[in-house]
């Protein structure tokens, strides 16, 4: 009996133009732009979690990439299934 299956999504990467394994993208637009164009396609997701992808959103949090972003850029990513 499997008591708990849920779907993961990969990171995802949009707008990157290189392999972030190697080089860290550096995306600049902003929020709005990015939860209506990139990231729209997850809003009808039945995933429960997201992997982040090692991309650094400049309009967002201009130090850390997303995987190191502080919990207020986390929690704000949660908008984009609402």
């Amino acid at each position: 009996e499997v008591l708990f299956k849920k779907t993961i999504m990969s990171s995802f990467h949009g707008r990157a133009k290189s392999d972030s394994h190697f080089k860290l993208p550096i995306i600049k637009e902003n929020f709005k732009t990015l939860k209506n164009t990139d990231f729209k396609c997850f809003k009808n997701s039945k995933s429960f979690f997201a992997m982040t992808g090692h991309i650094l959103y400049s309009k967002i949090d201009k130090q850390n990439n997303v995987t190191h972003s502080s919990i207020k850029y986390k929690l704000r990513v949660k908008t984009i299934y609402s």
